[in-house]
């Protein structure tokens, strides 16, 4: 049914009336979302005892969270900023970012922890599970406020940008815990690093279907 004049024009000035932010009023409150996304897991780690070397030597430390951090860094400016098309990187850019940064932050990891004697001994004590509760404590915020940022930004594939999103802050979320944790056991990887970055990327995937997909407000 085609709708009537009367009713196109009641829908007309509803829609008229309702308030559209400015651009400035957009970038300051990405700006905002991002911000908060770094401040509230840092302040859930330093809530978590901060950074814990020992029994690490100190280089060693240095080591894994410099390239974790290198690793990041780069994931971040990816996964959060559009390229050169306003259509949002290209697909095989995406899943590239997304599969490929845990592989090489599992890589790092190892190939350092491995040049340092007892450094990848087993902790029967420490499977995996603190390491686990931490990255989820301190992935969730920032997962929202940056998948909230580009919403409506990408509207041919919403949800591999969101898995990209979900693999960039699983990166950073990488590096507090290699921080914080001490062990460098492969299976305590696989179920304390490895696992939470895999559920991170899957939820950026869930939101970018639900979130990126929309039409900014």
């Amino acid at each position: 049914m085609t709708p009537s004049a009367d009713l196109r024009a009641r829908v007309l000035a509803a829609a008229s009336q309702e308030p559209t932010p400015t651009r400035a009023a957009i970038v300051a409150r990405n700006l905002a979302l991002l911000a908060s996304g770094i401040v509230v897991p840092l302040l859930v780690f330093v809530s978590w005892g901060g950074i814990r070397s020992a029994p690490r030597p100190n280089t060693l430390v240095w080591e894994t969270a410099s390239g974790a951090f290198a690793v990041a860094l780069t994931a971040a400016i990816l996964a959060l900023s559009r390229g050169r098309s306003m259509l949002g990187r290209p697909g095989v850019a995406l899943i590239s970012l997304a599969l490929g940064t845990p592989v090489v932050l599992f890589a790092w990891k190892v190939f350092f922890s491995s040049r340092y004697p007892g450094m990848m001994v087993e902790w029967p004590e420490r499977p995996g599970l603190r390491c686990l509760t931490l990255s989820c404590l301190t992935a969730a915020w920032p997962l929202v406020a940056a998948v909230t940022a580009r919403r409506g930004s990408d509207p041919t594939h919403p949800r591999l940008t969101g898995a990209a999103i979900g693999a960039a802050i699983g990166a950073g979320v990488w590096v507090l815990v290699d921080l914080w944790c001490p062990v460098a056991y492969v299976p305590h990887l696989f179920v304390g690093h490895v696992l939470p970055f895999a559920l991170c990327t899957a939820a950026g995937t869930l939101l970018g279907h639900f979130v990126i997909a929309l039409r900014a407000a």
